[in-house]
């Protein structure tokens, strides 16, 4: 008489013919399914909050600067896009006077202003992530790290199973070798 409940757990119950691998493949399936069920969420979240709280540093970071432009804007062909560039001189927050390429306005003159991004040493940076950004940033790091932390179990699940299977093969084929000639005689 089979018992209700126990259809799932097959693995797991008292057998004499279970094998060796049997018990191995159990095991693999639990920590398999731990994994997807534990490790994927959590793997998620954690690469969900470590790109947020990059974002959120380049956030309090970052700087709106004034610097004023050392020469005329000039055209910059970027595919099929067309970029204002002119070099520009700020002061960053050491004291120092800085000097870089940075977009600016079509119409942009020599000793004409423009706002620029500096980082936290007065580097010429861009414009951090608005909180829009970063959720979805974080979001979507989250969902890939999930995926590729999936594919990565999964992957090792199947070769692991791969092994056991060869395995079983081997003894199988052994155990035929063995047993098989003694079926074709005849018992009288």
């Amino acid at each position: 008489m089979r018992q209700s409940g126990t259809v799932g757990f097959w693995r797991w119950r008292r057998n004499p013919l279970k094998r060796r691998s049997d018990v191995v493949e159990a095991w693999v399936v639990l920590v398999v399914a731990v994994l997807l069920v534990i490790g994927l969420p959590l793997a998620g979240v954690l690469a969900g909050l470590r790109v947020d709280n990059e974002l959120q540093r380049q956030r309090e970071e970052r700087q709106r600067t004034t610097a004023v432009l050392a020469e005329d804007a000039s055209a910059w062909q970027a595919g099929r896009y067309v970029r204002f560039q002119a070099t520009v001189r700020w002061t960053g927050s050491d004291g120092k006077e800085h000097t870089a390429k940075a977009d600016v306005g079509p119409d942009s003159r020599a000793g004409s202003t423009t706002r620029i991004w500096t980082d936290g040493k007065g580097e010429l940076t861009g414009a951090p992530a608005t909180e829009t950004e970063a959720a979805s940033a974080s979001a979507l790091a989250g969902l890939l790290t999930m995926g590729g932390t999936g594919a990565v179990v999964l992957g090792a699940r199947w070769v692991v199973q791969l092994g056991i299977d060869r395995h079983r093969a081997v003894a199988w084929e052994q155990e035929w070798a063995r047993v098989g000639p003694q079926w074709g005689k005849r018992l009288t």
